[in-house]
């Protein structure tokens, strides 16, 4: 019995065969396009989230540390909050510098606003790749893991902490890296 072949020589089941293949990238694109599709228009002049307290206050706090690092001073006291008395930052704000300092050389070539958005993004895929390398390791099928790990990246608490810009709340990759390294340990595969 034969299949009816397209122009290209590749029939239906080759093409679920590789469409197979491509899925978990496709999802991810379409996720991205979709949650982010009115942000993506002014990639360079908007946010990607809502303009609301939370994210004007993540922007303050990402230029406070850049403004640190340029000046080679220190994250842990600030009088521009609170003038002239100052505040305590790592009190105030639980001392998440971590994703700011990672952010700032991307704010820094590309500007404010798409250096943000583009940390977003690296965020997505870092927490999609951290958890695609879990998922295999914990045995999961390599198009499983894949797709499992763009529906994770794309999860609803992680878009709901982008949207109210609190992305500090969703790097989730060292977390899923330190896990993936503790599964290896007992099979010494890990990194240390």
């Amino acid at each position: 019995m034969a299949t009816e072949q397209a122009p290209d020589g590749i029939g239906p089941r080759q093409f679920l065969e590789k469409a197979y293949l491509w899925a978990p990238a496709a999802a991810g694109l379409v996720l991205l396009v979709g949650v982010f599709g009115p942000g993506l228009e002014r990639w360079s002049e908007t946010f990607l989230g809502r303009q609301y307290v939370d994210a004007w206050g993540t922007q303050w706090f990402y230029w406070f540390v850049g403004f640190q690092m340029r000046h080679l001073g220190g994250f842990g006291w600030t009088d521009l909050f609170f003038y002239p008395w100052g505040k305590d930052i790592y009190l105030h704000t639980g001392g998440n510098v971590l994703d700011a300092i990672i952010a700032w050389p991307l704010r820094w070539v590309f500007g404010a606003v798409a250096g943000y958005n583009f940390w977003i993004v690296l965020v997505l895929f870092f927490n999609y790749v951290g958890m695609r390398a879990l998922a295999e390791q914990v045995g999961a099928d390599r198009q499983a893991a894949r797709l499992g790990a763009v529906f994770f990246a794309f999860n609803p608490f992680a878009l709901n902490e982008i949207n109210g810009g609190r992305p500090t709340q969703v790097v989730f990759s060292f977390l899923l890296l330190y896990l993936l390294d503790l599964l290896r340990t007992g099979e010494g595969k890990s990194w240390w």
